[in-house]
């Protein structure tokens, strides 16, 4: 029951409307605890690349609000979006508009 409660909860709220593909699959794994060989740590830090993307582009960019939503600190979400390339992207699309 848990299982299923918390992949329908998360991906309902990540992804409206239910999530589908290797999200999904991921999140199905970790809830029957599938981690291969990964530390608590690495698991971590990859659901932390899976979830703050998407909760920055619901809350407008804001690196503010994504922390005080995930009760994150705003270091850990500035860190994890440079390391997927998203904070460089909008700087040089802000760039752009403005020359």
């Amino acid at each position: 029951m848990f299982k299923a409660c918390f992949v329908s909860t998360v991906t309902g709220v990540v992804v409206p409307g239910g999530g589908a593909g290797s999200v999904d699959a991921k999140l199905r794994e970790w809830s029957q605890g599938v981690t291969g060989d990964k530390t608590f740590q690495e698991l971590e830090e990859e659901f932390a690349e899976f979830l703050i993307p998407k909760v920055w582009e619901l809350e407008d960019r804001k690196v503010s609000r994504v922390a005080d939503k995930l009760k994150v600190s705003p270091k850990k979400v500035r860190r994890v979006l440079s390391h997927l390339g998203l904070l460089q992207a909008v700087k040089d699309s802000t760039e752009e508009t403005t020359t």
